[in-house]
């Protein structure tokens, strides 16, 4: 499954505002199996990197599912980094392209923008 470099930003705004206690809010359609796969594989792929605290709410029956508590010092100073839609296009173009690991090349693609 591919990482959404727009979602992950859209989950990091989120969680920042307190808006997003479980996948369910993020979603159109609370039936679509797919659709919650591909939240739940963003938003634990942001757990996995520390930048957000979370709970896994895994179950058989629905998937992957991650309830997004709050960010880390490391997800605050990413999205600072990219909160501005300004930096964040030609950000997210750059990764697009180079296809970038979010990892280790957060800030130096953010810095050269």
């Amino acid at each position: 499954m591919n990482r959404d470099m727009d979602l992950v930003r859209d989950i990091l705004l989120k969680v920042e505002e307190r808006k997003y206690p479980s996948m369910s809010e993020l979603m159109e359609d609370e039936n679509d199996k797919e659709e919650r796969d591909y939240l739940g594989h963003n938003t634990r792929i942001l757990f996995d990197a520390g930048y957000i605290r979370g709970e896994d709410a895994t179950s058989m029956d629905a998937g992957d599912d991650w309830i997004a508590l709050d960010l880390t010092w490391r997800g605050h100073e990413f999205l600072d980094a990219i909160r501005d839609p300004e930096v964040w296009r030609p950000t997210a173009n750059r990764w697009r392209k180079r296809n970038l690991d979010l990892i280790s090349d957060e800030y130096k693609i953010v810095k050269a923008v």
